[in-house]
């Protein structure tokens, strides 16, 4: 299961997602101009995140594993201020 590309680009209502268990990839600028978008919550699941899936505004951004997260984030998928929170 997929976000398609630009599926929720220009929400400006949504303040943080909760993405389900079984979406392995989210599209190019799925979320990039939500621009009170500040917490992301992804399933263990995820495998791929496309280029400006989001945009800066991020803050956290709860997974599974840190390493996970260093790997999205690497690639700059999560922005600048995007901090990594342990999911429970």
């Amino acid at each position: 299961m997929d976000i398609s590309n630009n599926a929720f680009d220009t929400c400006d209502d949504l303040a943080e997602v909760v993405i389900g268990e079984g979406v392995s990839i989210i599209g190019h600028r799925a979320f990039y101009h939500c621009k009170n978008l500040k917490r992301v919550t992804l399933p263990s699941s995820i495998e791929e995140i496309k280029k400006e899936a989001f945009n800066d505004n991020l803050v956290d951004i709860v997974m599974q594993s840190h390493e996970q997260f260093d790997n999205f984030n690497i690639a700059g998928r999560f922005g600048s201020n995007a901090t990594f929170v342990q999911k429970e």
